[in-house]
């Protein structure tokens, strides 16, 4: 019986396609909303209307595991600071001046840092199949990133905000990289928390220093619908499905499955705005598909086979 509800897990591999799905909606809200929202606000809200929705099922957890958050103060601290507060923070300040395919493109770097840390931090080894399948994820990324315009990758211009989302690739580097250090006797639902209420705490001076104590933003049903959004789906759901696709998968083969933001934000446009699908989704969706599948498919063991040979 234990056997048929293990397996009946879903599978880490099928939960990260989730994240990158949800927080495509994310940087689409964060772009079309970005009048509405200064990006210290919109962060602050986020994360404080999620830590909310979260306590109920989570408070008691939080306090009867306080042994084990005492004993790992400044990770707790570094995954709250690095992954919920500030990364965001970077994403919707960027959002503000960067075009789409720069932050396409600079997003799309984050993979590749991912990769790097946890060899250097972990001697995490990189296989030529991980590698071809992160390379061939790339060129799919940037094929619908540019919209299979190779002119509008020649005519890039950097700005302020290009310097943002590239800090924000690094931040959600280090997140990922991080998490590996979690402590295993921490639950899941207790981790998510405490590092929502770092978060928070680490965005409160700046929001008081920018707001005061007004809320910051104007009451509506386009603004509370956009907080309901960032706070339940994008934070609280992706950010469940992505820790646990780190820890089971390992961040360098859940750090693949960002390059799909490109292709689900190309599919929302074509579906909230009618946009045609064009051949530059299928290529580059293809191509983004395959490189995960061949990096993240281990190779089946040809153990039998020796033993057969050892038989004879």
């Amino acid at each position: 019986m234990v056997q048929s509800r293990r397996g009946a897990s879903p599978s880490p591999y099928l939960l990260l396609v989730l994240p990158p799905l949800l927080w495509s909606g994310n940087f689409v809200i964060g772009r079309a909303m970005r009048d509405a929202f200064e990006p210290v606000p919109l962060t602050f809200w986020r994360w404080i209307l999620a830590g909310v929705v979260l306590a109920p099922f989570a408070l008691a957890l939080t306090w009867r595991h306080r042994a084990v958050i005492a004993r790992y103060p400044l990770l707790l601290i570094a995954l709250g600071v690095t992954g919920v507060g500030w990364f965001h923070l970077s994403v919707y300040y960027g959002l503000q001046t960067s075009t789409a395919i720069n932050a396409g493109l600079l997003m799309a770097t984050g993979p590749m840092m991912i990769a790097a840390l946890s060899w250097m931090a972990y001697g995490e080894a990189l296989s030529l199949r991980y590698l071809a399948g992160l390379l061939l994820s790339l060129a799919g990324a940037t094929v619908v990133i540019a919209r299979g315009d190779a002119a509008a990758l020649l005519a890039l211009e950097i700005n302020e905000g290009d310097i943002w989302l590239f800090g924000a690739a690094m931040l959600w580097a280090v997140y990922s990289v991080l998490l590996k250090r979690r402590p295993p006797e921490l639950p899941p639902l207790a981790l998510l928390f405490i590092t929502i209420v770092v978060g928070a705490i680490s965005l409160a001076p700046l929001f008081v220093w920018q707001s005061g104590f007004a809320l910051g933003f104007e009451p509506g049903i386009e603004t509370l619908g956009t907080l309901l959004y960032v706070s339940l789906l994008a934070s609280l759901l992706a950010y469940q499905f992505w820790n646990r696709g780190v820890r089971e998968a390992g961040p360098s083969r859940a750090g693949l499955y960002m390059y799909l933001m490109p292709f689900f934000s190309a599919v929302l446009s074509v579906i909230a705005l009618g946009e045609p699908i064009a051949p530059f989704h299928v290529v580059g969706g293809g191509l983004i598909f395959g490189g995960i599948a061949l990096a993240v498919m281990r190779r089946r063991p040809a153990a039998a086979a020796v033993t057969a040979s050892e038989g004879e």
